[in-house]
């Protein structure tokens, strides 16, 4: 199986650039966001919106992923818990995957 990563928060400063970086290298890369439409990356990065408080669309997203590089940003009045419900469901949905 091909090497596929998923980048989570790929149209945030450090997600499009780690995204980048890595598609160059020519590995297979998934970029997650909530609004991926705002990437201005390379053409060869697969992209897909993800409600990421929604863990069985999380699950879905990281399918056939290798590694997962996750980056979350400030979102909304309450960011603090909201990033923390997105990082439990990714590493959750990892943990189910069995992604290394």
């Amino acid at each position: 199986m091909e090497t596929q990563v998923s980048v989570v928060g790929v149209t945030g400063t450090v997600g499009s650039r780690v995204a980048s970086k890595l598609a160059q290298k020519g590995i297979k890369v998934r970029g997650i966001a909530r609004d991926p439409s705002q990437l201005a990356g390379p053409a060869n990065v697969e992209l897909v919106a993800v409600d990421l408080t929604d863990r069985l669309e999380v699950e879905k997203a990281l399918k056939n992923s290798r590694a997962i590089y996750l980056t979350t940003a400030e979102i909304g009045e309450d960011s603090l818990a909201l990033e923390r419900a997105v990082g439990l469901n990714v590493v959750e949905a990892a943990k189910d995957a069995d992604i290394q």
